[in-house]
């Protein structure tokens, strides 16, 4: 079974990211990710699932932008995607309560159009497609905007 908890610094040492989910950031270094992700803690929550063995599937959160606006981001390990259904579904009941204790309309992410999978995964939260977003990334590359909007 899957426990989900708040996100703690160190459960990024328990986590192996994805290599592509990586390399989607232009060539920047783990541990200067892992740094973006200490610092968006200061503008949203953010969650972790963890497996039966302790180690960490996925670390997700939201940075709110301004009142009833947030952007979605996550990084998945590859034992994430062994197991989509209980991801899922703690998922999308995560994304709930965020919107209702944020006070969210419009929950927003990006899917990187290179990234196999990326826009299904949003699509399977129940994020609508708004639009493509040509070079919109690091090193040129298109990404799909998504939103969930009450």
């Amino acid at each position: 079974m899957i426990e989900v908890q708040d996100f703690r610094p160190e459960h990024l040492e328990r986590f192996t990211p994805r290599p592509w989910d990586v390399e989607a950031y232009a060539g920047q270094r783990w541990d200067e990710i892992q740094k973006v992700i200490l610092d968006s803690q200061k503008h949203g929550p953010a969650w972790v699932a963890i497996d039966e063995d302790g180690k960490v599937l996925c670390i997700t959160g939201v940075v709110v932008l301004w009142p009833g606006v947030a952007e979605g981001w996550g990084f998945f390990s590859d034992g994430a995607f062994k197991r989509p259904k209980e991801i899922l579904g703690h998922y999308r009941r995560w994304i709930q309560a965020v919107m209702e204790t944020w006070e969210l309309w419009r929950l927003q992410v990006m899917a990187c159009c290179s990234l196999y999978g990326a826009d299904r995964w949003a699509k399977a939260m129940g994020f609508q497609f708004e639009g493509c977003m040509r070079k919109w990334g690091a090193a040129g590359e298109d990404y799909s905007r998504f939103a969930l909007v009450r």
